[in-house]
């Protein structure tokens, strides 16, 4: 199998740390995966900006700073896993630029509707995350040390999460994360469709014996759309277990939408801290037929973005297969 390679996006800023921690949280259940890893810490720097800055809070010295981080990450995994991890730090220069630069979605050929402009800043992490790293995984913290917030995301977090084509964590810095070793429970918002069945495998396959997944379907009635929903989940859950690798277990939970309750992207927040999730997962957005297509979509899914900017818990969207 290919390495899987798992990124993580930092900066000066304590979350940034945690979303280290959250990346050797979840590659510590990767023991009796056939798959190897590679763990990165990836950050962008401005040398114009470095010359005010302290030494501590220069470019290259954060990104260096994690060197130590690394070392503990290799020995953790590499005990657990009696497997080499691989590490690499990539501490890329960006120019300032006046203009915001055009990016698009890293999967398709750029095009009218799939084009939009972004801070050279991310501009240079979306480049090098995808084109020379090839990330699997990305983890970030939900904003960083500058720039202006968009809702409860930073500008970085706000544009890298619609942007690349990998998988996304995003860390809170109010939310506690589960230590490496420490179960953890992730709540899959499902619907049907092929982006959030999609979540429902790409979860199971991260997880350990001692973790929890539950898939939860909102509705206003519970019928046999919701069932068979329930026994899809159940199925793709069942594929992971054959493999014959350690995963959670798995259950479904079905939750009335009610009248004058909100919408469902709220339920799902709702109930999500109701079954003391530690990270609820979404598919980026609908695929299906009479849905608008991922060739126009240039954000979330609306239940994805609001979701992922509300939920108390952190977050992880789960995106199309390229």
């Amino acid at each position: 199998a290919p390495q899987c390679k798992w990124t993580v996006l930092v900066d000066s800023s304590s979350v940034s740390a945690k979303a280290f921690d959250a990346a050797c949280l979840f590659l510590s259940a990767q023991q009796a995966k056939p798959r190897d890893h590679q763990l990165l810490v990836l950050h962008a720097y401005n040398s114009e900006d470095d010359r005010d800055r302290a030494a501590h809070l220069q470019g290259k010295f954060i990104a260096m700073s994690y060197e130590s981080n690394l070392i503990k990450a290799r020995r953790i995994y590499e005990r657990i896993c009696s497997k080499r991890l691989r590490t690499k730090i990539f501490s890329t220069e960006y120019k300032k630029s006046a203009e915001p630069v055009e990016v698009c979605h890293q999967n398709l050929i750029k095009g009218v509707q799939n084009v939009e402009h972004a801070p050279a800043l991310v501009a240079s992490l979306l480049r090098t995350s995808s084109e020379e790293i090839g990330s699997h995984y990305i983890f970030m913290g939900s904003f960083g040390e500058g720039g202006s917030k968009v809702g409860q995301y930073g500008t970085v977090t706000d544009y890298l999460v619609r942007l690349t084509n990998a998988t996304c964590f995003i860390v809170n810095n109010w939310r506690a994360l589960p230590k490496v070793g420490e179960p953890v429970c992730v709540v899959v918002a499902v619907d049907g469709e092929q982006t959030s069945m999609r979540a429902v495998e790409e979860v199971m396959s991260l997880t350990k014996a001692s973790d929890r997944v539950v898939a939860l379907i909102v509705s206003r009635h519970r019928g046999p759309k919701d069932e068979e929903i329930m026994a899809k989940a159940n199925a793709l859950a069942a594929a992971v277990r054959s493999r014959g690798q350690p995963v959670a277990t798995f259950g479904c939970h079905w939750e009335e939408l009610k009248e004058g309750k909100g919408t469902a992207a709220k339920v799902i927040c709702e109930v999500a801290e109701s079954l003391e999730a530690d990270f609820l997962a979404l598919g980026s957005t609908n695929l299906s037929p009479g849905s608008l297509s991922r060739e126009s979509v240039n954000i979330l899914g609306s239940t994805a973005l609001y979701c992922s900017h509300h939920a108390k818990c952190h977050s992880i969207v789960v995106k199309p297969t390229p």
